[in-house]
């Protein structure tokens, strides 16, 4: 789900929040655009990654596709999640294609979390 809004007549930036990553792509945005924040949250046991790709979900091969900022988040302990989070005044990268997300056990893995990881991408 996306939300966005104005400030001063600016379009301030978009968040687009789900709970549902996992080793399927998803489309953040379908254009290109700049990411200026993240926040992740690990549900599961052991340790996920978040990678965001600059590229259509459909172009992208989990394990094959190199993501363009792949993010670390622990696995939970004694049920207490982990989180990951950076926001940022300018873009932190430009996507000069698209935006699409995917979770993963590894870096650059194909094999999906076994819980999926709860994200906020915030872009524009």
């Amino acid at each position: 789900m996306s939300l966005s809004g104005d400030i001063n007549g600016e379009v301030a930036l978009v968040s687009y929040n789900t709970n549902l990553v996992v080793a399927t792509v998803l489309a953040v945005k379908t254009t290109p655009g700049n990411v200026y924040g993240y926040h992740v949250i690990n549900n599961a046991a052991t340790a996920c990654y978040l990678q965001i790709f600059n590229a259509a979900s459909g172009s992208v091969t989990l394990g094959t596709t190199i993501p363009n900022i792949s993010i670390g988040v622990g696995g939970a302990a004694a049920t207490v999640a982990q989180t990951a989070a950076l926001m940022s005044a300018i873009p932190m990268h430009n996507f000069s294609t698209a935006i699409s997300i995917a979770g993963t056990t590894t870096q650059r893995g194909s094999t999906g979390c076994g819980t999926g990881l709860d994200v906020n991408i915030f872009y524009k």
